[in-house]
């Protein structure tokens, strides 16, 4: 007999969202470990860094799950994460910019 975490595991990622949204954990936990790895080496591009890459990797996915009813189907899961991943990146290099001190 197949475990409910398992037939989860195997959805697609809008049957996820819908999922995630009524509260299942597992299909939030299912979203984040998909595409953690994809977030991350976006952030790595655009930060340089691997310090900074895992806080605004980790950043963005909590954004990601924070905000899940904004996602809407008409795109797809991937685009939208990536696209949360990247505004989290530009709202930490605005950060760095803003608190930066000139010795």
């Amino acid at each position: 007999m197949e475990t409910p975490e398992l037939r989860i595991d195997n959805l697609d990622d809008d049957c996820l969202v819908r999922e995630a949204l009524t509260g299942v954990r597992h299909a939030a936990e299912v979203l984040v470990r998909r595409h953690l790895g994809r977030v991350f080496g976006l952030a790595l591009r655009i930060l340089g860094n691997n310090a900074d890459a895992e806080d605004a990797a980790q950043e963005a996915m909590l954004r990601a799950m924070r905000f899940l009813s904004t996602y809407r189907t008409q795109g797809t899961f991937d685009r939208w994460i990536l696209k949360v991943a990247g505004n989290t990146c530009v709202d930490l290099l605005r950060r760095r910019k803003t608190f930066r001190v000139d010795a």
